[in-house]
């Protein structure tokens, strides 16, 4: 008897947590059933700053799209959007039904357009041109006038002038065109009948168009209205040629599969005196051996292979007449991700190479040029280097500094990788280098071979690094000293903040938040990041000059009240490899369980 009423208790007891936990369950089921924000992207904020465009991922993976003016409280939201684009008082876009909308934000209204195959944009954003299935249209958009109308496709916009390409077809021809547009009037200053037209780009500085026929390379000048032919071979195959934009008129760089008579079988065969295993092997032979790199030298009209089968791997530019090559089975067979090798640098007026390093591991960012071409930085797998290409010499950046601008990765071999992951940043006169140590920014002159530290850790394990640092190197852009450089600031409690620099003014921090800083845009003195942590929704922030930062957008408000109310940093240290870890306690909001007289919080 005495066992039932003890059994009788325990049963009561689940009966009523169960009640009660449903209870609590349904006062906010309504809620966290219901749609809820997992993430924000920041795309693009307008040229005056006052506009921001971002896109919401809900939890059911679903995206929308949503146009913001922070200073007037005006939102829009989209469903779907594709090629969304800025201009000084415009929002222009496609959906996925081909339909192009302008909308002026100005006067908040939507000029539409259906049916569209995409549109180009002049350089300075004051005429759009729509293409259709069979014709195209020019629209002002100080008016939204039409200009002009054409049987054929605008293909580009010179990067420099109101001139374009068109291709049309007359009378069973093809022919590419160059049309000059001078207040609002057209004038035709160039016309060529083609055959098989499948490439063309103007030069960065548009003072030429190249473009690339069937078995024809063309590059036409536009002030002296020269054209230069190169004929093209049948080893050549034009439909697979990977045409690399031209810059300054001079040289055009692409690449071809040569022969490979590697093993065709399907069968893998593995040799033990092979440096890889057949599937790395066999990929590296298919797409990177025999992929030989080539330029078309305008001055001379010759084409010239710049690589082989020994040095087939390169790293080169269009801006500069050399490359950096190596072969990748140098030092093979190694178990890293990326194999290690001797770099050269290949000089393509004479086709030599020059020993620059020995042993680099050649993960994209441990080596590249210089934002101009004058220099070659690497990273040894201790120091960063500084090559000097004209005078062939070389000089240690960070020997004589304490810091450490690399962490280590031991698994059988110790591996040690750069903190300045994506490589370093240059200025835009290449007077200056900025090099990540583990926590702060080192600013190196290139000229008198100084350097100082612009931020200051101490030992308080804050870390200091630039926004878009991946997006700025990997485009090959710099950064001016004599303007502001945005820093990220992340401290070890897991807030962050955001510092300027400017060279002579030195170091600013502002606000420190609660969370993590992302997608930090900025633009005419505005400034937006996106905030985030695991026990908050996203929140988009604006932040000006007269410093005033504020909320313009925040998710989930609903949430709040589910959220975790506080947590805990905890540090464990693991025995084994003698590491010390940090973890977090979190503690929930509104929660609170009674029974009988216990009571859990």
């Amino acid at each position: 008897m005495r066992t039932m009423n003890t059994f009788t208790r325990v049963l009561l007891i689940l009966i009523f947590c169960h009640s009660y936990c449903n209870a609590q369950k349904n006062n906010t089921k309504h809620i966290a059933d219901s749609l809820w924000t997992k993430d924000i992207f920041l795309n693009k904020i307008s040229p005056k700053g006052d506009w921001v465009f971002f896109d919401e991922l809900d939890n059911k993976m679903e995206r929308k799209y949503k146009l913001l003016n922070a200073q007037k409280n005006i939102d829009f939201e989209f469903n779907e959007i594709r090629k969304p684009e800025f201009t000084e008082t415009q929002f222009i876009y496609l959906n996925n039904k081909k339909d192009l909308t302008i909308k002026d934000l100005k006067q908040l209204k939507d000029y539409k357009y259906a049916n569209c195959l995409g549109y180009l944009l002049n350089s300075t954003n004051t005429v759009i041109a729509i293409n259709y299935k069979e014709s195209s249209v020019l629209i002002n958009l100080d008016n939204y006038s039409v200009i002009a109308k054409f049987n054929g496709y605008v293909n580009n916009w010179n990067p420099v002038s109101n001139i374009f390409s068109l291709t049309t077809n007359e009378e069973g021809s093809d022919y590419l065109k160059l049309i000059q547009l001078k207040n609002n009037d057209i004038d035709i200053i160039f016309s060529k009948p083609v055959i098989d037209l499948n490439w063309q780009e103007w030069a960065d500085n548009g003072e030429s168009l190249f473009f690339l026929e069937k078995d024809l390379f063309t590059n036409y000048t536009i002030h002296s209205k020269k054209s230069i032919e190169k004929q093209i071979n049948n080893s050549f195959d034009t439909s697979t040629l990977n045409l690399r934009k031209p810059v300054h008129g001079k040289f055009v760089y692409f690449n071809q599969k040569g022969n490979n008579n590697g093993n065709q079988n399907m069968m893998e065969v593995w040799e033990g005196a092979d440096k890889w295993i057949f599937p790395r092997k066999n990929e590296y032979e298919k797409n990177e051996k025999f992929n030989f790199l080539y330029q078309w030298n305008i001055e001379n009209n010759q084409i010239k292979q710049l690589t082989d089968t020994v040095y087939s791997s390169y790293i080169t530019n269009p801006r500069f007449n050399n490359s950096i090559v190596y072969n990748k089975l140098q030092y093979e067979p190694e178990f890293f991700e990326f194999p290690f090798s001797d770099l050269y640098l290949k000089t393509h007026d004479d086709n030599s190479q020059s020993l620059i390093a020995q042993h680099i591991y050649t993960k994209e960012g441990n080596f590249n040029f210089s934002v101009k071409g004058n220099y070659i930085v690497y990273f040894d797998q201790k120091d960063w280097w500084l090559y000097h290409i004209k005078t062939k010499t070389k000089r240690n950046l960070t020997q004589n500094i304490k810091a450490k601008f690399f962490s280590e990765w031991v698994d059988g071999a110790t591996l040690k990788l750069p903190y300045s992951r994506f490589g370093p940043i240059w200025s835009d006169d290449e007077k200056f280098l900025m090099i990540y140590s583990q926590y702060d920014i080192w600013l190196f002159n290139t000229e008198n071979n100084s350097h100082e530290k612009i931020t200051n850790s101490g030992d308080t394990k804050t870390r200091y690094r630039i926004f878009n640092d991946f997006n700025l190197v990997s485009s090959g852009g710099s950064i001016d000293t004599k303007d502001y450089i945005y820093l990220k600031v992340s401290y070890e409690n897991h807030s962050s903040s955001w510092a300027t620099w400017k060279k002579g003014k030195g170091l600013k921090l502002h606000d420190k938040l609660k969370g993590n800083i992302d997608y930090f845009f900025y633009q005419n003195n505005q400034i937006y990041f996106k905030l985030s942590k695991f026990n908050l929704s996203p929140i988009i922030y604006n932040y000006n000059l007269q410093n005033n930062l504020r909320v313009v957008y925040e998710t989930n408000k609903e949430l709040k009240n589910l959220h975790i109310k506080d947590e805990e940093l905890v540090y464990y240290d693991v025995p084994i490899n003698n590491e010390r870890l940090k973890g977090a306690l979190l503690y929930p909001i509104n929660w609170r369980f009674q029974v009988a007289n216990a009571t859990f919080k």
